[in-house]
């Protein structure tokens, strides 16, 4: 498997994490850190992220993976996010891989789509 298919089969094992209890099997770095339009302030460790993902699951019914662009250790996806109550968010993720596992994540949507309840 080459750098590319690693990172993307990496960025998709986290989406499909966000909609299980399976978060714990990621491939995250320790010092992993997320931001996002919904964290107050960014998660730092491998397991608040792991808490986050775990506090989202239930609400997520599954997210597709549109679009994934990767420059060395460095990737972007594109994203739609459908969740148990018919809402759909469509979103970016931006990623930094570093020795095989995820570093950084940052997540950019819009908000006003949850706030308003549907798409």
């Amino acid at each position: 498997m080459s750098d590319s298919e690693h990172i993307e089969s990496t960025i998709r094992e986290f989406f499909a994490a966000t909609t299980t209890e399976a978060a714990a099997a990621l491939s995250l770095s320790e010092q992993v850190e997320m931001h996002g339009p919904m964290l107050p302030e960014p998660l730092h460790g491998e397991v608040a992220v792991f808490e986050h993902l775990k506090e989202l699951a239930p609400f997520i019914k599954h997210t597709e993976v549109l679009e994934i662009v990767i420059d060395r250790n460095s990737a972007a996806a594109r994203t739609l996010t459908h969740s148990i109550h018919g809402v759909e968010l469509e979103g970016a993720y931006f990623f930094r891989i570093y020795q095989g596992q995820i570093s950084r994540i940052r997540s950019l949507f819009d908000t006003r789509v949850l706030l308003a309840g549907g798409s």
